[in-house]
């Protein structure tokens, strides 16, 4: 668990006290799996989503390998009734063990262990992540997964408490003997009352302190086995590198290929109608057919190092998954073959950070320029609204798949636009603000930590869906932002609600990254946007600029109710703490609603 400390470290960088006062506190104490990560989560829609370390799992992931299949078919077979009770806000983390794992009995009686629950609370806009045992237990019950590996909860005893210092005061040397002539298992177990199934052990043992002043800070520790922990120090326990040259050459055989199309020609390929990965998939079915008829002879031959684990059945291609029959039949002619599809399917998906080996930096440079003009070809004739994250594809993370504005150039009249001031916005009537917009804030501020401008669009004139005058909501903006001022830098006035109005008001003081918006109004920005790349009219927006729906108007209209109704007690549950005390005037003002 990078990024964890031991006990031991805590205890020399903080002393002794501090590390006294960690085990006085209430304390959850869990078996560490070591598993892959899996995240699964439902969409108010119904649809199930599903994620691993870095994101969430695409169908081009799952061609790639049949690694994830098993959990993901055993989440899909889930009853109705049990898909349907499960919340929109949270999403499931769990230990994952694919099928070489159970096969060799090294995981859990499950594939699936459930480790954590991360809560999406509307209240504060905040995740809050749940490891409670008993809702833990309940909810692994209901989805039919193991239960969470917690070991203890609560608060250590006197002896528990002996029992760990000893163990982080023991010198290394003295702890490896002595736990070589005893269970690092059974020492964690006596010490802490608790007991594994049969044929299961302790390698790690990971902590997680409460602040005992009700604060939402949580201290994670960890101590490990030492006898483990020395024989991963040892040189035949490095992970031995697989030379990958061969690899590289085919790369650069593949990006110098690519680069002789014509670009018209391999944008018919795309379907405005198709997904962005329907779409990838179709343009390297093609490319990779027409590849591996000019080069078959020189890799015929040609056997590939691949490591260990990726030989297993389970980091195989997905042969069911791939749609193009020549394909299929090239893959299968020899495992090289079979290689060069996956490296395609693969590499090409997004752009490389450091250069490597024969990777040079001017490699990369090249590498780059050609994944953009991929990604032009795949959405370049289809903006459409299933090219953006949802509002719970963003809450965990933004992939690179959906940059689908990265190929606008710069407009000529924004020359100096670099100068700006990178931010995330949000565009709305604010009619009024609410606790949601705040939140909408939040959330996008933890993705890439750029501050926030409220676009405010006016209103025309007064009615039942905007009952304050632009004045008013201006107003209610401010103090608002002048209370989350660490969050919300600034408050700007749009008369007409369209994309050249946002950047031209934007310029030059900011550059937006995230823009975030109601979900009506996320079709009309992708037809303008549309409209303006028909016609050739480039719009300065980043290469990095993602537009977001964000359920920013979901509490609106009840807020309005209850100013209308008279119940401040209940208004105050909305509305940021800047604008309570407003409820009085805002209620004159729509007295003759």
């Amino acid at each position: 668990m990078a990024g964890i400390n031991t006990l031991l470290g805590i205890y020399e960088q903080k002393g002794e006290q501090f590390l006294k006062n960690l085990l006085n506190s209430q304390v959850i104490i869990n078996r560490q799996l070591n598993g892959s990560f899996f995240g699964m989560s439902r969409t108010s829609d119904g649809a199930m989503h599903f994620y691993k370390k870095g994101g969430e799992i695409t169908i081009i992931d799952r061609m790639l390998m049949r690694y994830y299949d098993k959990a993901i078919f055993q989440m899909e077979s889930l009853s109705p009734d049990v898909r349907a009770s499960i919340p929109s806000n949270m999403l499931f983390g769990m230990e994952y063990f694919g099928v070489q794992d159970i096969e060799e009995g090294i995981s859990p009686r499950n594939c699936l262990t459930l480790s954590y629950i991360e809560v999406l609370d509307p209240a504060n806009g905040e995740n809050k992540t749940v490891h409670e045992k008993d809702i833990l237990d309940k909810w692994a019950s209901k989805l039919g997964v193991d239960e969470p590996p917690i070991l203890f909860s609560g608060r250590l005893n006197e002896e528990q408490k002996a029992a760990i210092l000893d163990f982080v005061y023991c010198p290394h040397d003295a702890s490896v003997a002595k736990f070589k002539a005893m269970s690092f298992t059974a020492y964690v177990l006596d010490m802490l009352g608790s007991r594994l199934d049969e044929g299961e052990s302790i390698d790690e043992v990971v902590f997680r302190f409460y602040d005992e002043s009700g604060g939402d800070e949580v201290v994670l520790a960890k101590i490990i086995d030492p006898v483990l922990a020395e024989l991963y120090k040892s040189a035949e326990h490095q992970p031995k590198k697989v030379p990958n040259d061969y690899l590289y050459l085919i790369v650069i055989d593949l990006m110098n290929f690519i680069e002789m199309y014509n670009l018209k020609d391999l944008m018919k390929i795309a379907d405005k109608t198709k997904s962005f990965e329907d779409n990838y998939v179709a343009l390297v079915d093609k490319i990779y057919v027409d590849f591996i008829d000019k080069f078959k002879y020189k890799y015929l031959d040609v056997s590939l190092q691949l490591p260990e684990f990726m030989k297993n059945d389970s980091f195989d291609l997905n042969v069911d998954m791939i749609r193009s029959d020549v394909v299929k039949e090239l893959i299968g002619v020899c495992d090289t073959f079979k290689e060069i599809y996956k490296i395609l399917l693969n590499f090409f998906r997004k752009k490389r950070n450091r250069a490597s080996g024969m990777f040079n930096a001017n490699v990369v440079l090249q590498f780059n320029r050609l994944v953009d003009k991929i990604r032009k070809v795949v959405i370049g004739t289809n903006m459409s609204e299933s090219y953006f994250p949802s509002f719970y594809q963003f809450t965990g993370s933004i992939s690179e798949d959906f940059d689908s504005l990265s190929t606008l150039t710069v407009k000529q009249k924004y020359a100096k636009f670099k100068k700006s001031r990178r931010v995330n916005i949000i565009v709305d009537y604010f009619q009024p603000i609410t606790n949601d917009h705040v939140n909408a804030a939040k959330l996008m501020h933890t993705k890439n930590k750029l501050p926030v401008v409220l676009v405010l669009v006016k209103s025309k004139a007064k009615n039942q869906k905007y009952p304050f005058d632009s004045k008013t909501a201006l107003r209610l903006a401010r103090l608002v932002a002048a209370e989350h001022n660490d969050l919300i830098i600034d408050v700007v006035e749009i008369s007409v609600n369209t994309v050249d109005s946002v950047i031209s008001r934007l310029h030059p003081n900011y550059q937006p990254i995230l823009w975030g918006t109601s979900k009506n109004r996320m079709n009309d920005y992708l037809l303008q946007m549309d409209f303006a790349k028909n016609k050739r009219i480039t719009y300065n927006i980043s290469r990095d600029f993602k537009l977001i729906e964000l359920p920013i108007n979901s509490n609106t209209q009840k807020v309005i109710d209850l100013i209308h109704n008279e119940d401040f007690r209940s208004y105050k549950e909305y509305v940021p703490r800047a604008i309570h005390s407003e409820f009085f005037n805002l209620r004159a003002d729509t007295s003759d609603k």
